[in-house]
C-alpha cells in the first residue's frame, strides 16, 4: 500500500491514467483491509497485562505503519473518505501501541508487536506514519504520539550508551 499511495501522489497530475490504476489498486487493498483487520476496529485483546488493538495489519504495528504511510500519501493527493477512514482507524491502532514515557520503560515506544516481542528499529516507521497521518488528517493526537516516542525512546537511545544492535 505504501508504494501504491506514494505512486498515486507522484503521478496523479503527470499521468492521470496510471494514477487511476493505482487508485483502483488502493481501493482493492482497502477491500481486503475492511474484510479482515479493520472489521475488528475498536476491539482489543489483552497482552502483557494491557489492552492492545486487535485491528492492526497482521496483528502488529510495524506492518501497519507502511500501510498508514501509503494511505497518508494517497489521501494527501486525493480527497477520499473511505481511505481517510481506514487511515484514521489504523493510526488509532498505532497510537494505542505506544507504551511508557520518557522515564518509564519502554520509553514511549510504539511496540512493534503487541504480544510482547522486543521493540526494534522498524519502530521508526510507526513514528513517521503517525506524524504523516496527523499532518494529513489534521489530527494532533497522532503527531503527539509520535513526538512522545521521539522525546522518550529516541532521546534514551542517543543519550545513554545503550547498544541498539551489533
Amino acid at each position: 500500500c505504501w508504494a501504491l499511495g506514494a505512486g498515486y501522489e507522484t503521478f496523479h497530475e503527470a499521468d492521470p491514467d496510471f494514477a487511476a490504476s493505482l487508485a483502483a489498486s488502493v481501493h482493492a487493498y482497502l477491500d481486503v483491509l475492511e474484510d479482515t483487520c479493520l472489521d475488528s476496529y475498536g476491539d482489543y485483546e489483552t497482552a502483557r497485562g494491557r489492552s492492545v488493538p486487535w485491528w492492526l495489519v497482521d496483528g502488529d504495528s510495524y506492518t501497519t505503519a507502511p500501510v498508514v504511510l501509503g494511505l497518508a500519501s494517497f489521501c494527501r493527493a486525493r480527497a477520499d473518505e473511505r481511505s481517510e477512514t481506514a487511515l484514521r482507524q489504523l493510526a488509532d491502532g498505532l497510537c494505542d501501541c505506544r507504551d511508557g514515557d520518557s522515564i518509564e520503560y519502554p520509553f514511549g515506544a510504539h511496540l512493534s508487536v503487541p504480544n510482547g516481542a522486543a521493540w526494534h528499529t522498524w519502530g521508526l516507521r510507526q513514528v513517521a506514519a503517525l506524524a504523516r497521518a496527523g499532518a494529513v488528517l489534521e489530527e494532533d493526537r497522532y503527531v503527539s504520539s509520535a513526538r512522545r516516542a521521539v522525546a522518550g525512546l529516541y532521546t534514551y537511545f542517543t543519550t545513554s550508551h545503550v547498544r541498539v544492535a551489533k
